[in-house]
């Protein structure tokens, strides 16, 4: 069975179980209310006939009593009427029956000698069912005499069930046209609903087979709204994940094939020097080549640092004191042949004798690499890059200004969140990177105690400043 059958259906069973009850209910109400009707009818029917009785006795003309029995001869729910006088001896009888006292009933005995006061009681009579009502007629304040009325309880239950029976039939009436309304509207509803499950359903099975535009409409408001608008999100987000994760692969790539292809010359130039005597060529393509080999283990540790990052496991430094100028300058040495194809001026400004920081000497240098090197992306040829330090209280503070492209305002608040690389690259002409060295380099500051800001203008360039604690021994 369909969502949308399932729906329909649904909403079919709980309109009819309210319809039910509710009929059930008015039923219910309608019984008490045309019984106590009944009840109010047949006490107003016996005050006019007691009054009637009253003018009777008191004129001594018991046909004023006779001709009122006669009129109301014709209902079918009364079945006999009479007077008595105070003693209890009938003197009219709607029948023509004379008798005595035991005519009224015994069960009048108790409201002849009590207070006057109107009484009933059901009882059988004749092997019928009767409801008497007795008054007692009052002259001048004393009892009279007695009206009394008797209503067949059989007439009474017919005519209530009449009653109920007509109403039971336009309660139905409005049941059933309610009940096709309510199919109906359940129908559309349904369709309304199904028509968005089914987009999504569409759109989760189109993302499974690779197409991460896929977005649903959303046609309703509501919570159903709500989820179709997350799951759109949820899309782009994705699609935006798939273009970083595509862009990653092929930055790690571009970032990995310039040493190895550096590597590759060097093992090239060392077969054609096999042999010679040039030693000390051979030891320049040996450097060479494990400067290369470091520099491919420091970006493979920015990955797996990253990784770690993602795993909530952190960073843990091993400090010691460490020479910014030495850093620095290693770092340049790994990034020589980029620089020298990027064909932008580096200068290292910072002194030999500036302070050593407390610092993990491997991490900084990670930190420097991913810096200069994102410097170097997107800076165009003839720019120029500059690396300097200056001594703040406790901390060293270090600058890498260029002559780039810049960061915009809107990327700026985003630039050390994962996947946000330092500007577009526009005008460099030069590959865009894997987009976590930012990321990496703000955790390692943080993990030493120092922090990382940016000051960028478009156009102008940037400058990236980290602080770094000065060695204990060190510090100025």
């Amino acid at each position: 069975m369909t969502l949308r059958a399932k729906f329909t259906l649904g909403a079919l069973l709980l309109t009819e179980s309210v319809l039910i009850c509710s009929i059930a209910a008015i039923l219910i109400l309608e019984r008490r209310h045309l019984l106590a009707r009944q009840r109010a009818n047949q006490q107003a029917a016996l005050e006019r006939f007691a009054e009637v009785c009253r003018d009777s006795l008191i004129d001594k003309n018991d046909l004023l009593a006779v001709n009122y029995m006669k009129a109301i001869a014709f209902s079918s729910e009364v079945s006999y009427t009479l007077l008595a006088d105070a003693s209890g001896k009938v003197r009219v009888h709607s029948e023509l029956l004379k008798g005595g006292r035991t005519a009224i009933g015994t069960w009048l005995d108790a409201a002849l000698t009590e207070a006057a006061r109107t009484a009933v009681m059901d009882r059988e009579a004749g092997g019928a069912r009767v409801r008497e009502w007795a008054k007692p007629v009052l002259v001048d304040g004393k009892v009279a005499g007695w009206a009394l009325m008797g209503y067949s309880i059989d007439a009474l239950e017919s005519d209530v069930r009449r009653a109920l029976q007509e109403t039971a039939m336009r309660l139905l009436a409005v049941a059933l046209a309610l009940s096709i309304l309510g199919v109906l509207g359940a129908s559309a509803l349904a369709r309304r609903l199904s028509r968005s499950l089914t987009d999504l359903s569409l759109a989760a099975e189109r993302m499974g087979r690779g197409d991460m535009d896929a977005q649903v409409q959303i046609w309703t408001k509501d919570e159903l709204g709500t989820l179709v608008s997350a799951f759109n999100r949820m899309a782009s987000q994705l699609k935006r994940l798939e273009e970083i994760r595509v862009r990653m692969i092929a930055g790690i790539s571009h970032d990995f094939k310039a040493p190895l292809s550096a590597i590759s010359a060097y093992e090239q130039s060392l077969e054609e020097l096999s042999g010679a005597p040039q030693e000390a060529d051979r030891r320049s393509c040996l450097e060479g080549i494990a400067m290369n080999v470091k520099r491919l283990t420091l970006m493979a540790e920015d990955i797996l640092g990253y990784a770690r990052l993602q795993e909530g496991l952190g960073l843990s430094p091993s400090r010691s004191p460490v020479s910014l100028k030495d850093v620095s300058e290693e770092a340049l040495r790994l990034l020589d042949s980029m620089v020298k194809e990027s064909g932008v001026a580096v200068e290292n400004r910072i002194s030999d004798s500036f302070p050593p920081v407390s610092a993990d000497p491997a991490m900084i240098l990670r930190v420097l690499i991913n810096l200069l090197s994102n410097s170097l992306k997107f800076t165009p040829r003839s720019g120029f890059i500059f690396l300097e330090a200056r001594a703040t209280t406790g901390f060293a503070e270090v600058t890498l200004k260029d002559t780039g492209v810049g960061i915009s305002a809107d990327r700026m608040g985003r630039l050390f969140t994962r996947f946000m690389e330092a500007g577009e690259g526009a005008g460099t002409g030069r590959a865009k990177g894997t987009g976590f060295g930012l990321s990496v380099c703000k955790e390692i500051v943080e993990a030493h105690g120092g922090a990382i800001r940016a000051e960028s203008e478009v156009g102008k360039g940037t400058s990236m400043i980290l602080t770094l604690p000065f060695a204990p021994e060190a510090a100025p």
